[in-house]
């Protein structure tokens, strides 16, 4: 039954977890997005790449860190069961630790290089895309000013009539 003591803890310890997850998450989220930003700001060098790219490592991170802690209390439950279910704090601590983990972990192996790597992309890809759209507009500049009515053929397909010929054929 719902008054059960027993499943009332069920219930709040996993709640509980998903809400200090949820919370985490959130609050990650602005400290990334403050920290990069305020960055961005001091340091003449970075650019949108590297506010962009910063906070897409932190979030990749932070989802690591809540799938892992959702396998782990998944598998926890799976092998211990009722003694990891029926206790409230258990859910939560597993948060605590996967996190704690986590934050080690990015202490000891450093995210910067991935950063780096992914505002490096960033820049590359904008340039590609600038030159791309150059290239384009020129395209379309001299395609018009040449011969407008083929121009408008090429770029909606619309076929034309061909009246020179002795029989009006569809081009």
């Amino acid at each position: 039954m719902a008054s059960n003591p027993k499943l009332f803890t069920i219930g709040v310890g996993k709640l509980e977890a998903a809400k200090a997850m949820k919370t985490g998450f959130a609050l990650t989220l602005i400290i990334s997005v403050t920290f990069h930003a305020v960055d961005q700001l001091l340091n003449d060098q970075k650019t949108w790449h590297d506010l962009v790219a910063g906070i897409t490592v932190d979030m990749a991170v932070v989802g690591a860190a809540i799938a892992t802690t959702f396998a782990v209390t998944y598998f926890a439950t799976a092998f211990a069961g009722a003694v990891i279910v029926t206790t409230a704090a258990i859910p939560l601590l597993i948060v605590v630790s996967v996190g704690i983990a986590f934050t080690a972990l990015t202490m000891v192996f450093s995210t910067d290089p991935i950063a780096d790597a992914i505002a490096y992309k960033l820049r590359e890809l904008e340039s590609n895309l600038r030159s791309e759209m150059i290239e384009v507009n020129k395209k379309l500049e001299k395609g018009f000013s040449e011969d407008p009515y083929a121009f408008f053929n090429s770029l909606f397909g619309v076929p034309t009539i061909n009246i020179n010929r002795n029989k009006n054929e569809y081009n």
